[in-house]
């Protein structure tokens, strides 16, 4: 079933053509399709607002197979997994061990065995992934076989066997205009769009190749995430710090403000990143006081970081006002840089007026139990608080969704302002993104607003909230957390390449956002130099990590290397560019560093400058599709390919130098040499 809806405003919709498919009647939106065979496509005509498009929407059938699960062991043995609904199965006792054989779908599946009452991963299977509690769940993957469609030319594709059936569609709509000789697909007037290829062949087998020629002005760029206020202070007059003994420096405020980073644009030291996008911390006015943090042990924080809003239309002082703000995005428009502000919609501070007067506007802080809903994300995510100061808006009120509607539609009118990053995304139900987006196309019919999400889930989870109706893209925190584990020695290499193509994979349609630090986490740098080893709040406050090892900032430069050669939208979270450390939140916060760089960090920034010089005169790097050529347990490597341009990229993050010599569908007989913890860019 496929809910319309979700995509477009939906008046009616009338089914054109199908083939290979049986189409239930809508009901609410939402449309069923069956399946005759191993795909099938159907066109809809959609009409909305007095208008109509019609739209082609393809199938492929997802395949079943027959799995067996053992577990060796006594005792009371059942499995539970998302294939049972997480329903308990008894497993059957063979000789000295279980087992219990289901026919399960195409796709990721968890599970975990129950024996004797526990919950435990299957100790066999190496494919775990976080249960959401702390433990981990077993994975099991099951998929069609996929069959590689290679780029020639922009009209040119290449089959490696020889396709039963082809599909060619442009923008959602399947064409006719292409002809296929001795395997190769030759396009009759393609210029520019979202292209998709799937072919299909007589093993059932399927293959798919996806490519979207630039007309897009955000894909392909660089993005880079400025705290305001530990950015650069440009003003020292508006430096005003919290007098609270009980506050430690860096939970307070520390002077960097928006003229501080309109001196650093002018400066060109975002175009000598090569920056395209610039995200700034929310301006919001912040109160005057420390508040103490609801977990233990209670320390007290101020509103530096801008995400505890006392007033929703207002710029807080420290960091600026509406002229500079305003003034900020100019500067950055005569760079061709887009600005994209920080908007914070799930909750307000307990101290503003709004809350004072309008109370029946928020979710009550106690549940009916007497039990007080702060930080319940997993029960509550809808209502739950994040602190006992931040009461959250209730979103089952028209009223709340309204007001706080035409307060993001107040930001962007006054600033000129690109797009946002939105805090707390999951936290806040669908009506409200679909309501925002469709007045935001109302309110700016000729400028497309950017709005991207901030979901620390699986990518399954992260992609609900991805469509025209909501926002354009999330935040890719499942390869966050493979990426630093494997710069780190905790995993090993070739599982990074498997998290990147099942990246490319999933956000093939959205806009994928791939980053390796985060203002909630600890910095790259520390975690890769193993001085987060328990709590990383705690290590900030009583142990914080001091300036990184030589061999942390190579591994470094690997890291930088895999981000500027990646497409969609890459983030710099600031300081990473130097390297600079810290454990958990605040101490991740710490100032920025211009000046008196030492060796380290200055071969590191070079080392940066020369990686925006190569993705920004390149295709490829930008826009080209990933292949993985190579991998084990501490060396990846990779193409980058966009038609007749193609780029190998090699990571080796061991201490020895890696010489080989590799063949593939792209090339043949290639000797590479990568040296130990280094890496190569090389054009073949």
């Amino acid at each position: 079933m496929i809910d319309i809806s979700r995509f477009v405003d939906v008046d009616s919709v009338q089914v054109i053509k199908k083939d290979g498919i049986e189409v239930i009647p809508i009901i609410e939106g939402k449309i069923t399709f069956v399946l005759n065979n191993d795909y099938g496509i159907c066109r809809l005509r959609i009409f909305s607002n007095g208008e109509s498009s019609d739209k082609d929407i393809f199938f492929i059938k997802k395949i079943r197979e027959k799995i067996k699960f053992t577990f060796k062991g006594e005792g009371d043995v059942y499995i539970a997994g998302s294939f049972t609904n997480w329903n308990k199965v008894k497993m059957d006792k063979k000789d000295n061990y279980f087992e219990k054989e289901f026919e399960i779908s195409e796709g990721r599946h968890q599970y975990k065995f129950v024996v004797n009452g526990k919950w435990i991963e299957d100790p066999e299977n190496t494919l775990k992934t976080d249960d959401g509690y702390g433990g981990k769940n077993s994975v099991i993957e099951i998929k069609r076989k996929r069959e590689k469609i290679i780029d020639i030319s922009k009209n040119e594709y290449r089959f490696l066997k020889e396709p039963e059936k082809v599909f060619v569609l442009v923008n959602d709509t399947i064409i006719h205009d292409f002809e296929i000789k001795d395997k190769i697909l030759r396009l009759k007037n393609f210029d520019k769009g979202f292209l998709r290829i799937i072919s299909f062949y007589k093993d059932h087998s399927f293959g798919y190749f996806s490519r979207e020629i630039p007309n897009n002005e955000i894909k392909g760029g660089m993005m880079y995430f400025a705290m305001i206020d530990r950015f650069y202070d440009g003003n020292k007059k508006n430096t005003r710090k919290v007098k609270d003994k009980e506050v430690y420096y860096l939970c307070n405020f520390m002077g960097g403000d928006i003229e501080g980073i309109i001196k650093k644009l002018r400066e060109g030291y975002f175009d000598s990143l090569g920056i395209t996008c610039l995200w700034i911390s929310p301006v919001y006015k912040q109160p005057d006081i420390a508040f103490k943090d609801y977990l233990p042990p209670n320390r007290k924080f101020t509103g530096y970081h801008g995400y505890w809003p006392l007033d929703l239309w207002s710029v807080d002082e420290r960091f600026g006002d509406m002229e500079k703000l305003k003034e900020l995005v100019k500067e950055s428009h005569k760079r061709n840089i887009k600005v994209f502000l920080d908007l914070v919609f799930n909750h307000i501070h307990k101290d503003s007026k709004l809350f004072k007067e309008k109370k029946e506007w928020f979710t009550p802080l106690y549940l009916l139990d007497g039990k007080m809903n702060i930080r319940l994300f997993d029960e509550y995510p809808f209502t739950t608080w994040f602190d006992e100061f931040l009461p959250s808006f209730d979103f089952s009120n028209k009223e709340v969704i309204d007001y706080l509607v035409d307060n993001a539609i107040f930001w962007f009118r006054e600033t000129d302002a690109d797009g946002a990053r939105l805090d707390a995304l999951k936290h806040i139900p669908h009506d409200f993104w679909i309501e925002l987006r469709k007045r935001l196309r109302k309110e700016f019919p000729d400028k497309w607003i950017y709005l991207i999400g901030e979901t620390i889930s699986s990518r399954e989870y992260i992609s609900e909230w991805i469509s025209p109706k909501e926002v354009d893209g999330q935040f890719d925190f499942p390869l966050y957390w493979i990426l630093r584990d494997v710069l780190a020695g905790k995993k090993e290499a070739s599982v990074l390449l498997e998290e990147i193509e099942k990246s490319y994979e999933f956000f093939d349609y959205g806009l994928w956002i791939p980053f390796f630090g985060n203002h909630d986490f600890s910095r790259i740098s520390s975690y890769i130099n193993g001085d987060i080893t328990g709590d990383e709040k705690k290590i900030g406050f009583e142990n914080p990590p001091k300036e990184v090892s030589s061999k942390t900032y190579k591994i470094l430069r690997l890291a930088f290397a895999l981000l500027y050669t990646q497409s969609g939208l890459p983030v710099i979270y600031y300081g990473d560019e130097i390297g600079l450390s810290g454990a958990g939140d605040p101490d991740n916060r710490r100032m920025m560093k211009f000046d008196n760089l030492n060796d380290n960090e200055r071969k590191l920034l070079e080392t940066i400058k020369e990686l925006k010089e190569m993705r920004s005169k390149s295709e490829a790097l930008r826009y080209g599709s990933f292949i993985s050529i190579y991998s084990d347990k501490g060396c990846i490597i990779y193409l980058k390919k966009y038609y007749d341009e193609m780029f190998i990229i090699g990571i080796n993050l061991q201490e020895e130098d890696k010489e080989l010599e590799l063949t593939s569908e792209y090339f043949h007989n290639i000797k590479i040499r990568i040296p130990s913890l280094n890496f190569i860019i090389k054009r073949i």
